[in-house]
């Protein structure tokens, strides 16, 4: 009974986390109101577990904690932000570390990947439908949907979860023996979702992931036909006269022209010269900002609604403005060791994920986007159980030869019998 209260609750959880969807036909804030108190129940539970033995994950997520605390405290003293706007603000980014309640309880991996899976169709669901309703926003945050690049592009919270829940899927289909069709769906989707929302840093980084599971396996041969008919396929479709295309190229051409005065790059030097109020700031971070009920959440939001400059387009520089060089450590500790750390074949789904949040770390806020948090949370426990688990195994081996070896040694010495 407690097994199955404790799933209930993380599934609840995600949900909340992602501010169910950003729905608008719900009360004004009761959204963001259920994320902070659901997140705050999370880091409450999981705080007496936060000084676990620094092994795997356990230090960077440590970091990134300290970090989000830190921040809050740079936010009040040097923007002048009030305490109770600053805790509102920060709390959803604290869900790192309900990393140590899963570690702690030993949340069953396979208990992870149903929920991930479920909330991959969940949300694949609600973005058709808002997709088949886009002249009236019912989710999302916005108030209309842009449609220059040939579609209403539609961004919902939960898309790191769907993108989770398809690599799952790729996973599961190349390594199971007996039903891999049923695999197939959330793979397609998750191949034509980078499409629908026409962002090209998406489409590399899902075809590159794609290409690469398919491939690796395979001789040098197979694997040049295969990148081959990648290559032309992509081709093909770029050639194409659809208006997602069209707008895709269009946008390409745009960016080129700009060059050096790309409003990223712009945004980027801006943020990283101008913005930080003292030297400490641009050690420890300047916080998060809340909204537009404080001065500094004022300040925020009027650099992207008049000058274009947000923070969630430039990525890592946008975490590290509000929360300081900790986190860049964070990081780097987090993708050196998903890259060290072997994992059997049937998790290979964990790496991938985290290859998705490096390719697209510079112009997305995939890597500090509070509703991203939860599914980053759970590739990382995953990564670190198997992490713990093959360390456990390995030890286990190393006694009973040790054990075996001493038997040997033993017989060995024995007198010989007359």
């Amino acid at each position: 009974m407690i097994k199955h209260f404790r799933e209930i609750a993380i599934f609840l959880l995600v949900i909340v986390s992602m501010q169910l969807f950003e729905a608008q036909f719900l009360p004004e804030g009761i959204t963001a109101y259920l994320q902070f108190f659901g997140v705050a129940a999370a880091v409450a539970i999981s705080v007496p577990f936060m000084l676990a033995k620094r092994k795997g994950f356990v230090l960077p997520i440590q970091l990134m904690f300290v970090a989000v605390i830190i921040s809050g405290v740079m936010a009040k003293f040097f923007w002048n932000q009030g305490i109770a706007d600053t805790v509102k603000a920060t709390v959803p980014y604290l869900l790192w570390i309900f990393f140590f309640y899963l570690a702690k309880t030993k949340v069953p991996v396979q208990s992870i990947e149903k929920i991930v899976l479920i909330y991959g169709f969940i949300f694949i669901a609600v973005y058709f439908f808002q997709l088949t309703n886009a002249d009236h926003v019912m989710f999302g945050g916005k108030q209309e949907f842009e449609t220059e690049r040939g579609i209403p592009r539609i961004f919902i919270p939960g898309s790191g979860i769907f993108v989770l829940a398809s690599f799952i899927s790729l996973n599961k289909f190349t390594e199971a023996k007996t039903g891999k069709w049923k695999w197939l769906p959330l793979i397609i989707l998750g191949l034509l979702f980078p499409f629908l929302i026409a962002t090209r840093q998406l489409i590399v980084t899902i075809l590159f992931i794609f290409t690469y599971h398919f491939t690796k396996r395979i001789d040098f041969v197979k694997k040049g036909v295969v990148l081959g008919t990648f290559v032309a396929l992509v081709l093909i479709l770029f050639s194409l006269r659809h208006p997602i295309v069209e707008g895709l190229k269009k946008t390409q051409e745009q960016t080129i022209e700009t060059g050096a005065k790309n409003i990223r790059i712009l945004a980027a030097t801006y943020f990283l010269t101008d913005f930080s109020p003292s030297p400490i700031n641009k050690i420890l971070g300047n916080g998060v900002a809340y909204g537009e009920k404080s001065d500094y959440g004022k300040f925020v939001t009027g650099l992207g609604n008049k000058q274009g400059y947000y923070l969630t387009d430039v990525g890592l520089i946008g975490m590290y403005i509000m929360f300081g060089i900790l986190p860049l450590i964070a990081y780097f500790l987090i993708w050196v060791r998903g890259y060290k750390i072997n994992v059997p074949k049937e998790y290979y789904y964990v790496k991938y994920y985290l290859w998705y949040l490096l390719l697209t770390s510079l112009t997305s806020s995939t890597v500090f986007n509070a509703n991203y948090l939860i599914t980053t949370v759970f590739v990382l426990y995953i990564f670190h159980s198997i992490y713990v688990s093959n360390k456990t195994k390995d030890l286990f081996v190393k006694v009973v030869r040790e054990i075996a070896k001493e038997e040997q040694t033993s017989e060995e010495l024995k007198p010989a019998s007359e």
